[in-house]
Protein backbone atom coordinates (compact mmCIF):
# COMPACT_ATOMS: atom_id res chain seq x y z
CA UNK A 1 0.00 0.00 0.00
CA UNK A 2 1.51 3.36 -1.05
CA UNK A 3 2.24 6.00 1.55
CA UNK A 4 -0.24 8.88 1.78
CA UNK A 5 1.22 12.13 0.43
CA UNK A 6 1.37 14.93 3.03
CA UNK A 7 2.05 18.65 2.91
CA UNK A 8 5.54 17.85 4.19
CA UNK A 9 6.22 15.78 1.07
CA UNK A 10 5.05 18.64 -1.17
CA UNK A 11 7.16 21.12 0.80
CA UNK A 12 10.24 18.93 0.47
CA UNK A 13 9.74 18.57 -3.30
CA UNK A 14 9.44 22.35 -3.79
CA UNK A 15 11.98 23.39 -1.13
CA UNK A 16 9.43 25.51 0.73
CA UNK A 17 8.07 25.36 4.26
CA UNK A 18 5.05 23.19 5.16
CA UNK A 19 3.34 26.42 6.25
CA UNK A 20 3.66 27.81 2.72
CA UNK A 21 2.04 24.66 1.31
CA UNK A 22 -0.75 24.93 3.88
CA UNK A 23 -1.37 28.59 2.99
CA UNK A 24 -1.65 27.69 -0.71
CA UNK A 25 -4.01 24.77 -0.12
CA UNK A 26 -6.22 26.88 2.15
CA UNK A 27 -6.32 29.96 -0.12
CA UNK A 28 -4.56 32.15 2.44
CA UNK A 29 -3.31 35.39 0.89
CA UNK A 30 0.23 35.03 2.30
CA UNK A 31 1.29 33.14 -0.85
CA UNK A 32 1.81 34.66 -4.31
CA UNK A 33 -0.44 33.45 -7.11
CA UNK A 34 2.59 32.04 -8.91
CA UNK A 35 3.63 29.99 -5.87
CA UNK A 36 0.04 28.94 -5.15
CA UNK A 37 -0.32 27.55 -8.69
CA UNK A 38 3.01 25.77 -8.42
CA UNK A 39 2.00 24.13 -5.13
CA UNK A 40 -1.44 23.12 -6.38
CA UNK A 41 0.02 21.65 -9.57
CA UNK A 42 2.61 19.69 -7.55
CA UNK A 43 -0.05 18.47 -5.11
CA UNK A 44 -2.12 17.09 -8.01
CA UNK A 45 0.94 15.55 -9.62
CA UNK A 46 1.91 13.79 -6.38
CA UNK A 47 -1.63 12.54 -5.77
CA UNK A 48 -2.21 14.61 -2.63
CA UNK A 49 -5.70 14.37 -1.13
CA UNK A 50 -6.86 16.50 1.72
CA UNK A 51 -7.67 14.87 5.06
CA UNK A 52 -10.73 16.86 6.07
CA UNK A 53 -11.00 15.14 9.42
CA UNK A 54 -7.49 16.32 10.30
CA UNK A 55 -8.23 19.79 8.93
CA UNK A 56 -11.37 20.01 11.05
CA UNK A 57 -9.51 18.96 14.18
CA UNK A 58 -6.71 21.47 13.63
CA UNK A 59 -8.75 24.45 12.42
CA UNK A 60 -12.25 23.88 13.81
CA UNK A 61 -13.58 24.16 10.24
CA UNK A 62 -15.29 21.42 8.24
CA UNK A 63 -15.18 23.24 4.88
CA UNK A 64 -18.83 22.33 4.44
CA UNK A 65 -21.72 24.64 3.63
CA UNK A 66 -25.38 23.65 3.56
CA UNK A 67 -28.08 24.93 1.21
CA UNK A 68 -31.66 24.45 2.39
CA UNK A 69 -34.32 24.27 -0.32
CA UNK A 70 -38.05 24.97 0.21
CA UNK A 71 -39.12 21.39 -0.47
CA UNK A 72 -39.81 18.27 1.54
CA UNK A 73 -38.60 16.25 -1.44
CA UNK A 74 -35.48 17.72 -3.08
CA UNK A 75 -36.13 15.88 -6.34
CA UNK A 76 -39.04 18.29 -6.94
CA UNK A 77 -36.57 21.18 -7.18
CA UNK A 78 -34.70 19.53 -10.04
CA UNK A 79 -37.65 17.96 -11.83
CA UNK A 80 -40.07 20.88 -11.72
CA UNK A 81 -38.01 24.07 -11.96
CA UNK A 82 -34.57 24.36 -13.60
CA UNK A 83 -33.99 27.60 -11.67
CA UNK A 84 -32.91 25.59 -8.64
CA UNK A 85 -30.44 23.47 -10.57
CA UNK A 86 -28.89 26.54 -12.20
CA UNK A 87 -28.59 28.36 -8.87
CA UNK A 88 -27.12 25.35 -7.06
CA UNK A 89 -24.55 24.67 -9.79
CA UNK A 90 -23.36 28.28 -9.85
CA UNK A 91 -23.32 28.59 -6.06
CA UNK A 92 -21.31 25.39 -5.66
CA UNK A 93 -18.89 26.46 -8.39
CA UNK A 94 -18.18 29.65 -6.45
CA UNK A 95 -17.60 28.07 -3.04
CA UNK A 96 -15.48 25.26 -4.54
CA UNK A 97 -12.91 27.87 -5.50
CA UNK A 98 -12.45 28.55 -1.80
CA UNK A 99 -12.20 24.88 -0.90
CA UNK A 100 -15.77 24.35 0.38
CA UNK A 101 -18.12 21.48 -0.37
CA UNK A 102 -21.90 21.77 -0.44
CA UNK A 103 -24.63 19.77 1.27
CA UNK A 104 -28.14 20.16 -0.16
CA UNK A 105 -31.03 19.64 2.23
CA UNK A 106 -34.82 19.86 2.24
CA UNK A 107 -36.58 21.75 5.01
CA UNK A 108 -35.94 20.18 8.44
CA UNK A 109 -38.40 20.10 11.34
CA UNK A 110 -37.97 22.27 14.42
CA UNK A 111 -36.91 19.40 16.71
CA UNK A 112 -34.37 18.05 14.21
CA UNK A 113 -32.78 21.23 12.85
CA UNK A 114 -30.31 22.17 15.59
CA UNK A 115 -29.14 18.56 16.18
CA UNK A 116 -28.64 18.22 12.42
CA UNK A 117 -26.57 21.42 12.23
CA UNK A 118 -24.44 20.40 15.19
CA UNK A 119 -23.99 16.89 13.86
CA UNK A 120 -22.80 18.05 10.46
CA UNK A 121 -20.80 20.95 11.87
CA UNK A 122 -21.25 23.06 8.73
CA UNK A 123 -19.31 26.32 8.53
CA UNK A 124 -22.05 28.37 6.87
CA UNK A 125 -25.72 28.16 5.87
CA UNK A 126 -27.62 29.28 2.77
CA UNK A 127 -31.42 29.21 2.66
CA UNK A 128 -33.24 29.59 -0.65
CA UNK A 129 -36.83 30.65 -1.09
CA UNK A 130 -38.30 29.97 2.35
CA UNK A 131 -37.21 30.82 5.90
CA UNK A 132 -39.50 29.00 8.36
CA UNK A 133 -39.86 30.79 11.69
CA UNK A 134 -38.55 27.81 13.64
CA UNK A 135 -35.19 28.15 11.84
CA UNK A 136 -34.57 31.47 13.56
CA UNK A 137 -33.93 30.14 17.06
CA UNK A 138 -31.81 27.22 15.84
CA UNK A 139 -29.62 29.45 13.66
CA UNK A 140 -29.11 31.91 16.51
CA UNK A 141 -28.02 29.10 18.79
CA UNK A 142 -25.76 27.55 16.15
CA UNK A 143 -24.05 30.90 15.55
CA UNK A 144 -22.61 30.52 12.03
CA UNK A 145 -22.80 32.82 8.97
CA UNK A 146 -26.11 32.73 7.10
CA UNK A 147 -27.35 34.04 3.75
CA UNK A 148 -31.04 34.11 2.83
CA UNK A 149 -31.91 34.15 -0.86
CA UNK A 150 -35.35 35.31 -2.07
CA UNK A 151 -36.54 35.72 1.53
CA UNK A 152 -38.54 38.81 2.51
CA UNK A 153 -39.88 38.01 5.97
CA UNK A 154 -39.34 40.76 8.55
CA UNK A 155 -37.46 38.41 10.85
CA UNK A 156 -34.93 37.77 8.03
CA UNK A 157 -33.29 41.18 8.45
CA UNK A 158 -30.74 39.92 10.98
CA UNK A 159 -28.86 37.94 8.32
CA UNK A 160 -27.34 38.52 4.89
CA UNK A 161 -29.93 38.59 2.12
CA UNK A 162 -29.81 38.44 -1.66
CA UNK A 163 -33.08 39.50 -3.27
CA UNK A 164 -34.44 40.77 -6.55
CA UNK A 165 -37.04 43.46 -7.11
CA UNK A 166 -39.81 40.99 -7.96
CA UNK A 167 -42.50 43.66 -8.05
CA UNK A 168 -40.52 45.76 -10.50
CA UNK A 169 -40.02 42.75 -12.73
CA UNK A 170 -43.70 41.91 -13.13
CA UNK A 171 -44.56 45.60 -13.37
CA UNK A 172 -42.23 45.87 -16.38
CA UNK A 173 -43.63 42.67 -17.91
CA UNK A 174 -47.22 43.88 -17.60
CA UNK A 175 -46.32 47.38 -18.82
CA UNK A 176 -44.71 45.89 -21.92
CA UNK A 177 -47.89 43.92 -22.69
CA UNK A 178 -50.02 47.02 -22.21
CA UNK A 179 -47.73 49.00 -24.52
CA UNK A 180 -48.13 46.16 -27.03
CA UNK A 181 -51.89 46.81 -27.05
CA UNK A 182 -53.10 44.22 -24.54
CA UNK A 183 -55.72 45.00 -21.90
CA UNK A 184 -57.10 41.60 -20.94
CA UNK A 185 -53.98 40.30 -19.23
CA UNK A 186 -53.99 37.28 -16.94
CA UNK A 187 -51.55 36.49 -14.14
CA UNK A 188 -50.33 32.98 -13.28
CA UNK A 189 -48.42 32.14 -10.09
CA UNK A 190 -47.85 29.50 -7.47
CA UNK A 191 -49.56 30.94 -4.41
CA UNK A 192 -49.90 34.70 -3.94
CA UNK A 193 -51.44 34.20 -0.49
CA UNK A 194 -48.64 32.16 1.10
CA UNK A 195 -45.59 33.01 -1.03
CA UNK A 196 -44.14 36.47 -0.46
CA UNK A 197 -42.25 36.25 -3.76
CA UNK A 198 -45.45 35.46 -5.70
CA UNK A 199 -47.27 38.21 -3.81
CA UNK A 200 -44.63 40.78 -4.75
CA UNK A 201 -44.78 39.70 -8.39
CA UNK A 202 -48.56 39.96 -8.34
CA UNK A 203 -48.26 43.45 -6.81
CA UNK A 204 -46.16 44.57 -9.79
CA UNK A 205 -48.75 43.23 -12.23
CA UNK A 206 -51.54 44.91 -10.25
CA UNK A 207 -49.71 48.26 -10.14
CA UNK A 208 -49.12 48.33 -13.91
CA UNK A 209 -52.81 47.68 -14.63
CA UNK A 210 -53.93 50.36 -12.15
CA UNK A 211 -51.59 52.96 -13.62
CA UNK A 212 -53.09 52.30 -17.06
CA UNK A 213 -56.66 52.47 -15.69
CA UNK A 214 -57.30 48.83 -16.54
CA UNK A 215 -59.74 47.12 -14.21
CA UNK A 216 -58.47 44.20 -12.13
CA UNK A 217 -60.43 41.08 -13.08
CA UNK A 218 -60.30 38.39 -10.41
CA UNK A 219 -61.15 35.80 -13.05
CA UNK A 220 -57.81 36.57 -14.69
CA UNK A 221 -55.80 35.21 -11.72
CA UNK A 222 -54.70 31.57 -12.04
CA UNK A 223 -52.96 29.56 -9.31
CA UNK A 224 -50.94 26.47 -10.09
CA UNK A 225 -48.06 24.29 -8.99
CA UNK A 226 -44.94 26.01 -10.33
CA UNK A 227 -43.82 23.46 -12.91
CA UNK A 228 -43.98 22.73 -16.64
CA UNK A 229 -46.98 20.45 -16.06
CA UNK A 230 -48.63 23.17 -14.00
CA UNK A 231 -48.32 25.52 -16.97
CA UNK A 232 -49.85 22.94 -19.31
CA UNK A 233 -52.81 22.58 -16.93
CA UNK A 234 -53.28 26.36 -16.82
CA UNK A 235 -53.26 26.47 -20.63
CA UNK A 236 -56.43 24.38 -20.70
CA UNK A 237 -58.11 26.95 -18.45
CA UNK A 238 -56.85 29.92 -20.49
CA UNK A 239 -58.18 28.37 -23.69
CA UNK A 240 -61.69 28.68 -22.25
CA UNK A 241 -61.21 32.42 -21.60
CA UNK A 242 -61.59 33.81 -25.11
CA UNK A 243 -61.20 37.41 -23.95
CA UNK A 244 -57.71 36.94 -22.48
CA UNK A 245 -55.05 37.97 -25.00
CA UNK A 246 -51.92 37.87 -22.82
CA UNK A 247 -50.54 36.38 -19.64
CA UNK A 248 -47.80 37.28 -17.16
CA UNK A 249 -46.29 34.24 -15.44
CA UNK A 250 -44.45 34.29 -12.12
CA UNK A 251 -42.00 31.66 -13.44
CA UNK A 252 -40.64 30.56 -16.80
CA UNK A 253 -41.68 26.97 -16.12
CA UNK A 254 -45.33 28.05 -16.04
CA UNK A 255 -44.87 30.14 -19.19
CA UNK A 256 -43.18 27.30 -21.11
CA UNK A 257 -45.91 24.90 -19.99
CA UNK A 258 -48.55 27.30 -21.31
CA UNK A 259 -46.76 27.60 -24.67
CA UNK A 260 -46.69 23.80 -24.96
CA UNK A 261 -50.31 23.50 -23.82
CA UNK A 262 -51.42 25.86 -26.56
CA UNK A 263 -49.37 24.01 -29.15
CA UNK A 264 -50.91 20.69 -28.06
CA UNK A 265 -54.37 22.24 -28.54
CA UNK A 266 -53.52 23.36 -32.06
CA UNK A 267 -53.18 26.98 -30.98
CA UNK A 268 -50.27 29.35 -31.41
CA UNK A 269 -48.21 31.62 -29.19
CA UNK A 270 -48.15 34.57 -29.71
CA UNK A 271 -50.97 34.70 -32.30
CA UNK A 272 -53.57 33.23 -29.94
CA UNK A 273 -51.95 34.28 -26.67
CA UNK A 274 -48.98 36.46 -25.75
CA UNK A 275 -46.87 35.08 -22.91
CA UNK A 276 -44.23 36.62 -20.63
CA UNK A 277 -42.27 34.58 -18.08
CA UNK A 278 -40.00 35.32 -15.14
CA UNK A 279 -36.47 34.01 -14.40
CA UNK A 280 -34.84 33.60 -17.84
CA UNK A 281 -33.80 29.99 -17.28
CA UNK A 282 -31.71 28.41 -20.05
CA UNK A 283 -34.67 26.76 -21.76
CA UNK A 284 -36.50 30.11 -22.13
CA UNK A 285 -34.47 30.98 -25.20
CA UNK A 286 -34.48 27.42 -26.57
CA UNK A 287 -38.24 26.84 -26.93
CA UNK A 288 -40.31 27.96 -29.92
CA UNK A 289 -41.26 30.70 -29.89
CA UNK A 290 -38.38 31.96 -27.75
CA UNK A 291 -39.83 33.27 -24.51
CA UNK A 292 -40.07 36.94 -23.65
CA UNK A 293 -39.27 37.03 -19.95
CA UNK A 294 -38.03 38.94 -16.94
CA UNK A 295 -34.41 38.06 -16.36
CA UNK A 296 -33.22 37.70 -12.84
CA UNK A 297 -29.48 37.16 -13.15
CA UNK A 298 -29.18 33.71 -11.57
CA UNK A 299 -25.39 33.76 -11.91
CA UNK A 300 -25.15 37.11 -10.11
CA UNK A 301 -27.55 35.94 -7.41
CA UNK A 302 -25.60 32.73 -6.73
CA UNK A 303 -22.27 34.56 -6.80
CA UNK A 304 -23.51 37.23 -4.39
CA UNK A 305 -24.86 34.65 -1.93
CA UNK A 306 -21.61 32.65 -1.98
CA UNK A 307 -19.45 35.75 -1.64
CA UNK A 308 -21.36 37.00 1.41
CA UNK A 309 -20.74 33.70 3.20
CA UNK A 310 -17.08 33.53 2.16
CA UNK A 311 -16.57 37.12 3.34
CA UNK A 312 -18.17 36.42 6.71
CA UNK A 313 -16.08 33.28 7.19
CA UNK A 314 -12.89 35.16 6.38
CA UNK A 315 -13.80 37.95 8.83
CA UNK A 316 -15.23 35.63 11.53
CA UNK A 317 -18.43 37.60 11.27
CA UNK A 318 -22.19 37.07 11.00
CA UNK A 319 -23.31 39.80 8.64
CA UNK A 320 -26.66 41.29 7.70
CA UNK A 321 -25.97 42.93 4.37
CA UNK A 322 -28.71 43.24 1.75
CA UNK A 323 -27.98 42.90 -1.96
CA UNK A 324 -30.95 43.74 -4.18
CA UNK A 325 -30.54 42.90 -7.86
CA UNK A 326 -32.49 44.59 -10.64
CA UNK A 327 -34.57 42.53 -13.10
CA UNK A 328 -34.37 43.04 -16.86
CA UNK A 329 -37.03 42.63 -19.52
CA UNK A 330 -35.76 40.28 -22.24
CA UNK A 331 -37.81 40.69 -25.40
CA UNK A 332 -37.99 37.64 -27.65
CA UNK A 333 -40.83 36.19 -29.74
CA UNK A 334 -43.73 35.23 -27.46
CA UNK A 335 -45.55 38.59 -27.45
CA UNK A 336 -47.64 39.95 -30.29
CA UNK A 337 -48.51 43.62 -30.78
CA UNK A 338 -52.24 44.15 -31.29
Amino acid sequence: MSKKVTIYDIAKRLHVTPATVSYALNNVSKVSEEMRKKILDTAREMGYSRDYTAVSLSTGKTYLMVLFLPFEDISKAFLENPFYGEFIGLFEQRIKRKGYDLLIQPEISEKDLLPWLRGRGVDAIAILGSYPKHYRKALKTFGKPVVLVDVFDEYAEEYNRVIISDSEGCYNATKYLIESGHKNIAFVAGDIHNSIVDQRRYDGYHKALEESNISINKDFLFISEVSFDGGVAIASQLLKKKDITAVVCAADTLAIGIVNGYRNAGKNVPDDLSVVGFDDIQSAKMIFPALTTIKQDIRAKAKAAANLLIEDLANHNIGNKVMELSPELIIRDSVKKI
